[in-house]
């Protein structure tokens, strides 16, 4: 027996397996990163989405809010007047008209409102909401509800958008 055929082949042997095990071994950790880095790429891509969704309703909603207080304000300018009929920037109509307009704008806000408040993480912030829609016809404290409301809603748009692109 030629000792120095044997252990050569055994060598080859040895460092043959170690190369398969090595490549299942490589094959495993490879399949496992990218396995990972797909899940945190559909992990992130939800979030921005959801951020997206956040600021589409959170802007339907300030937009539905100050549309009313709008609608409010020219039908309390209207009844104030006791006119039968105004023109109010370019709408003729009605008293009751504008009273009708006004009624419709706030159930479209309220819709609205309700929807950015099963939205907003905060009860603090569904509250302003809430606060700013019961005061569409003062607009002095509509304004500063508003205000608040936006700043609020600014904030939290920011932690959601930090979130969602750390991920990244």
């Amino acid at each position: 027996m030629d000792w120095a055929t044997v252990t050569s082949t055994a060598i080859t042997g040895a460092v043959g397996i170690a190369g398969v095990v090595g490549g299942v071994i490589t094959a495993r950790i490879a399949g496992s990163s990218a396995r990972k880095s797909v899940q945190l790429n559909i992990t992130a891509e939800a979030d921005r989405a959801r951020l997206a969704d956040k600021r589409r309703i959170y802007a339907r909603g300030v937009s539905a809010l100050d549309t009313a207080m709008q609608a409010e304000k020219h039908a309390q300018s209207v009844e104030a007047s006791g006119a039968a009929t105004a023109v109010v920037e370019d709408q003729h109509a009605s008293a009751v008209e504008f009273r009708a307009k006004a009624n419709d704008t706030l159930r479209s806000a309220s819709e609205a409102v309700s929807e950015l408040q099963l939205m907003v993480e905060s009860l603090d912030t569904a509250e302003l909401a809430k606060d700013a829609l019961d005061n569409v016809s003062h607009p002095d404290v509509y304004a500063s509800r508003r205000n608040k409301l936006l700043a609020t809603l600014r904030d939290d748009l920011g932690k959601e958008a930090r979130r969602a692109y750390q991920l990244t």
